[in-house]
């Protein structure tokens, strides 16, 4: 105990224990493979702004946040990769991992010292930092990373804070939680505790209050409409559907399979059925692939959506979402946004995407993996009439990796955002469904070959976010321009 008690009492041991206190409370706020906890969020980030204010040589602070940062990236992002047919290589999602790994934990320690430096332990600081933290994740990863990495997916599941999105999208509940783990460190140091505890309870419960609100009056309000939906969730190995993709024989197989499914699922009698990315392997210009679908269409009585390999204009193959139903392709639509360094470049475009009366009233806006990230792709769709969003999602080809949660976090994000309902459908799981107000219902089993028949609600509500989603960057913008004016002028005045 007393050897417990002098490691304590030295300043280094002090910090060393805040660091891997933050360090195991920031990895536990994201959904990941070893589950995920409620609330931390909020709090986090905050032993670890404490040491870097205590930190006195800048050298210091920048290698205390690069390597927080480097093992935070390593953790979050660790990757078992797939088995694979010979000759066929892991080269394109090495790549990107390794640059993700590399090139994240410097931009993060860089806009993370910066915010921490203007923070200041005070009110207006900790508004200084939060606009800054955001403004790095919406300009640095957003815009020229085109990988959108944000703090907002660690609420993925409170339907309270969620309900910020449909204000100012993500960018508004990662500015909150970034205020709220500043604001703490700002009462931490305060030496009259009291006064700031009021104002943090008091931003906190007029969130709480104001989601619950929202959700009340929103819900009073919708007529309730729901529509049968069966989600296929083949379960192919990135190994079976590699070999189906250049053997005829393990494509016959494939296409065996999909018709068992498929008649699986019409046992539930659905309304609508939506498969996963990959389920077909091949493109559908292929004449073998397109009878047997076609064929299988015939029997169904139903429509069927999902996601496969389309022969362009250009004579090239790229991967769209389709609409299948009686026999024949209904309608379709390329893939808008890619995987970096991953997939090549894709061939949409973002106008007449919306499948309109799938059935009865409902008109489907189709997203395929990675556009999930993307909220333009999902307020583009529902601007143009879309009352339900669908996504067909393959991340199996990252093997065992936290990824298949942290895709699914941005569900609900996508869904309080844009008022719409999304349903993620995900070749190897999880799959997960989420009402207009970022409510869940629907979670399914990762690596589990299964079909699930949901009662998906279908009711929409246009968000101000949705029709006004660049207010955001000005109010981010004028709090960061003003807040400036306002500690310069103060910081005259103190000379």
């Amino acid at each position: 105990m007393q050897k417990f008690k002098t490691f304590l009492d030295n300043k280094i041991s002090q910090y060393l224990v805040l660091f891997v206190l933050s360090l195991t409370m920031v990895i536990a706020a994201f959904p990941t493979l070893w589950g995920h906890c409620l609330g931390i969020s909020l709090f986090c980030f905050v032993p670890l702004i404490i040491v870097i204010k205590q930190v006195k040589q800048m050298w210091a602070k920048a290698a205390v946040l690069w390597v927080f940062f480097q093992l935070f990236f390593a953790v979050l992002f660790i990757y078992s990769p797939p088995l694979l047919p010979p000759g066929i290589h892991h080269h394109n999602q090495f790549l990107a991992i390794w640059l993700l790994l590399l090139g994240a934990p410097p931009i993060y320690s860089g806009l993370m010292g910066l915010s921490i430096w203007l923070s200041e332990n005070s009110f207006l600081g900790s508004l200084l930092a939060s606009s800054t933290m955001v403004l790095g994740e919406l300009i640095l990863f957003n815009k020229l990373c085109q990988f959108p990495l944000t703090f907002a997916i660690t609420v993925c599941d409170q339907p309270l804070f969620l309900q910020l999105a449909a204000w100012g999208g993500w960018a508004a509940i990662s500015f909150v939680l970034w205020f709220i783990n500043f604001y703490l460190v700002s009462v931490w140091f305060a030496q009259k505790k009291g006064g700031k505890l009021i104002v943090l309870g008091i931003v906190i419960a007029g969130i709480l209050s104001g989601g619950l609100w929202r959700i009340e009056h929103v819900y009073t309000h919708w007529s309730h409409r729901t529509v049968s939906v069966v989600a296929v969730q083949p379960n192919c190995s990135w190994l079976e559907q590699s070999f189906a993709g250049f053997s005829p024989l393990y494509l016959g197989d494939s296409l065996v399979g999909l018709e068992d499914i498929t008649q699986r699922a019409a046992a539930l009698n659905p309304k609508i059925i939506v498969f996963s990315e990959g389920v077909t392997c091949r493109s559908l210009g292929e004449q073998k692939v397109y009878d047997r679908l076609k064929a299988l269409s015939a029997k169904l009585p139903f429509p069927m959506l999902l996601e496969c390999k389309m022969v362009t204009p250009q004579n090239t193959s790229a991967s769209a979402a389709v609409w299948i139903q009686n026999g024949a392709i209904v309608r379709y639509r390329y893939k808008l946004k890619t995987v970096p360094f991953i997939e090549s470049e894709p061939t949409g475009n973002l106008s007449q995407n919306v499948f309109f009366s799938v059935y009865r009233d409902v008109n489907i806006g189709a997203l395929i993996c990675f556009e999930s990230l993307y909220p333009e792709i999902a307020q583009k769709l529902a601007n143009e009439g879309a009352n339900l969003l669908v996504c067909h999602a393959n991340t199996s080809y990252f093997g065992k990796s936290n990824w298949p949660f942290l895709h699914g976090a941005y569900t609900p994000l996508r869904a309080a955002e844009s008022g719409r309902t999304v349903l993620l459908v995900n070749q190897t799981g999880f799959s997960i469904g989420s009402d207009a107000l970022g409510r869940l219902f629907l979670t399914t089993a990762l690596d589990r070959r299964a079909v699930y028949s949901v009662k998906t609600p279908y009711d929409s509500i246009d968000t101000f976010y949705l029709k006004h989603p660049k207010i955001i960057w000005i109010f981010l913008i004028a709090i960061l321009g003003f807040g400036m004016a306002i500690k310069i002028v103060i910081g005259r005045k103190k000379r």
